[in-house]
């Protein structure tokens, strides 16, 4: 017989084959979705996680679905965040920012402004107007690694680190705007 959604809520929380019934629907939707790319250990942790925040967020489940959907959804979330941040397991800071700062020296310049002359500008706006905390935040995300992952190598919160970068855009835009460059012109670049 299959459980409607007011029986997995019901059970989860009292009725220990409901939550190992749970627990296996997920252990085999992981496994279809993302066959290989975990091992049994990794799988194992990712559904234990999964199955604490079902747990925290069960009286959240509005029923807009199928229980085991909205359960399903929270553990491919949890594993696609797992796969981003084991992507950039092995990228330091460093290579993040040196990868940055190539990216940046590829960049096209603004219409209107020669392109050494908007190079000149951008890295003395990088240099002179951010802290090297700033700079090392900007550099490494524009390398490709995550705000999770920068943060986590910075030793900050995620919050932390958007106020920082927050502010170190508010700096170059005033650094920009200092220097004759609009808004319009930087837009116009993108």
């Amino acid at each position: 017989m299959a459980r409607t959604n007011k029986d997995w809520l019901a059970g989860l929380h009292s009725d220990p084959a409901v939550a190992q019934d749970l627990r296996t629907f997920l252990v085999r939707a992981l496994s279809k979705g993302f066959g290989r790319q975990f091992d049994p250990a990794a799988r194992e942790d990712l559904i234990q996680q999964s199955l604490v925040v079902i747990l925290q967020r069960s009286s959240s489940f509005r029923g807009d679905s199928q229980f085991t959907t909205w359960a399903t959804s929270i553990a491919v979330n949890a594993a696609l965040s797992e796969l981003r941040r084991a992507r950039h397991k092995d990228v330091s800071l460093h290579d993040a920012r040196v990868s940055g700062e190539a990216l940046l020296q590829q960049a096209e310049a603004p219409q209107g402004l020669h392109e050494q002359d908007a190079k000149r500008v951008l890295h003395g706006a990088i240099e002179s107007a951010l802290t090297e905390k700033q700079r090392e935040a900007l550099y490494a995300e524009l390398g490709g690694l995550s705000p999770t992952v920068v943060a986590e190598r910075m030793g900050t919160s995620k919050g932390a680190l958007y106020k920082l970068l927050h502010d170190a855009r508010k700096r170059l835009r005033a650094h920009f705007e200092l220097h004759g460059i609009g808004l319009n012109d930087l837009v116009e670049a993108s």
